[in-house]
């Protein structure tokens, strides 16, 4: 490896547990994955583009003497040799007299003047603002993208984050750059900036139920194929510690889901609770995902024949003419922390649909409902994985981060679900066996944290005893291990042991 070359960790994003995961990724990759001797920085461009967003809204920049950049001044001093850079000033400076010429320039003119000048790809910047109007607007399909009065911001935001980047990286050799989820706009750019300079990437993000790990892809964080290879590559050997082989992970993990210990979306549900149902037919369930759900599961494609939205009436048109079957669609609760525009846009999609409808803030347990449904359908959601995980036949509509798996039945347009009507299918071994797999890495993958603990006050710290005499600590082995009990004494079994 050439000793000139440099490893970059660029991070913007303020909030304390991304903060704290760049650190740990950035130690991670540069102490154990490459040469103690190669050189390292970790760049801070927080707030970047926060003199172009419109209105009074007041600016926070990261000042020296903030609370985060003096947490990341004593962490960095942490990770031994790491440069710490903080450029978001000079950052700003290296684009200020384009900015300038930019002021009085439409949409389309601002891409031709930057890929003129700058020879920045204009396909791609076209792409980074449609995807950040969907996640920050949550606007699905943007059929006239130069007229929205936000995609002039985003457009510059792009150029100014891929031109700084790009500015901060050709001054040395480098040959990874470690970047946050890409799916947001400025590390988009930052990675197209990358990529422009010959740099490998590494995406790093959450890859399970915990908040004290991480996970590192060398494709993307959206590729199903490659979460499912680290899925069926995992090996730990305190796996076989902390869970009788006689109880399967899958058992474990929905456990724990139900209880609320790896997720909160069920928290306002009382359990148990169920909707008014007809006796005499049979329910298939239909679980809504919200969209930056469906945007983590690289489901934004506009040009797609079958997405969310438009799938919905075909999937009532079709349960309409079956007269044993009855529908149900329970509406995300996430919903009801999603931005007005969201909830607005489905409560009209939903309301004039022909199916019985559960709101984001209804008390109805959805676990409850999983049981008294013969099919669940999703289009992405983990609750796909958790009613296979409950014995239930899951049909999946389109892509999720699961899809690698073999966990549940692929949809390709709604009409194949009368197939699954007229025949609902039995759980396969096969299936079991990747059901543990995914819920033994959901319990135990990624790579924990060795310096940090994220606290529920959304801060983090120096926290030595995630190691214990150098071995990994689980917060939860504790609650795992009354939960085997508890399993151990369970009547019902729906998944097949290990072994049988």
């Amino acid at each position: 490896m050439n000793m000139n070359s440099t490893i970059s960790t660029i991070q913007f994003n303020l909030n304390p547990w991304h903060l704290g995961m760049s650190f740990e990724v950035h130690a991670y990759v540069k102490e154990i994955i490459h040469e103690s001797k190669l050189q390292s920085q970790y760049i801070f461009l927080g707030n970047l583009n926060q003199d172009l967003i419109p209105g009074n809204r007041p600016k926070s920049r990261f000042r020296q003497d903030s609370k985060n950049y003096k947490r990341i001044k004593f962490l960095n001093s942490l990770l031994y040799k790491n440069e710490f850079r903080d450029l978001v000033s000079q950052s700003r400076e290296l684009s200020c007299e384009l900015f300038n010429a930019l002021i009085n320039l439409d949409f389309f003119e601002i891409l031709d003047f930057v890929h003129q000048k700058e020879g920045i790809d204009a396909s791609r910047a076209m792409k980074a603002v449609e995807l950040a109007l969907i996640d920050k607007e949550k606007i699905w399909n943007v059929d006239s993208l130069h007229k929205n009065p936000n995609s002039i911001y985003l457009l510059k935001a792009y150029i100014r984050t891929f031109l700084s980047v790009r500015e901060i990286l050709k001054n040395s050799q480098h040959n990874y750059v470690n970047l946050f989820n890409t799916r947001f706009l400025d590390e988009g750019a930052a990675r197209d900036a990358a990529l422009d300079l010959n740099s490998k990437i590494i995406e790093f993000e959450q890859v399970n139920s915990r908040s004290d790990s991480f996970g590192l892809f060398l494709e993307s964080v959206h590729s199903s194929k490659e979460r499912a290879a680290l899925v069926r590559n995992l090996k730990i050997k305190e796996t076989k510690k902390a869970i009788s082989s006689s109880i399967p992970s899958g058992r474990i993990w929905i456990e724990m889901r139900k209880k609320g210990v790896l997720q909160s979306f069920t928290k306002r549900q009382k359990k148990g609770k169920l909707p008014k149902l007809p006796d005499n037919k049979k329910i298939i369930t239909c679980f809504l995902s919200s969209f930056d759900e469906l945007i983590l599961a690289g489901y934004v494609n506009t040009n797609s024949q079958f997405t969310q939205d438009n799938s919905l009436e075909a999937i009532c048109s079709v349960l309409a003419r079956e007269q044993d079957w009855h529908l149900v669609i329970r509406s995300h609760p996430n919903m009801l922390t999603r931005p007005k525009i969201e909830q607005r846009y489905w409560r009209k999609k939903l309301e004039h649909l022909d199916a019985q409808i559960i709101q984001p803030d209804d008390e109805v347990d959805s676990y409850a409902l999983i049981e008294k449904s013969t099919l669940v359908l999703t289009f992405g959601s983990t609750m796909g994985v958790e009613a296979l995980a409950m014995g239930k036949a899951s049909l999946l509509l389109g892509e999720s981060l699961y899809s690698g798996l073999n966990l549940s039945w692929k949809l390709t347009s709604p009409k194949e679900l009368k197939r699954f009507l007229d025949q609902p299918p039995g759980i396969t071994n096969e299936q079991i066996d990747e059901l543990n797999l995914y819920c033994e890495f959901q319990l135990f993958g990624g790579f924990r944290f060795r310096y940090l603990s994220v606290l529920p006050q959304d801060k983090f710290e120096l926290n030595p005893s995630l190691y214990y005499k150098g071995k990994l600590y689980f917060r939860n082995r504790s609650l795992i291990r009354s939960i085997r009990e508890a399993l151990k004494n369970s009547l019902a079994n729906p998944l097949r042991e290990k072994g049988d």
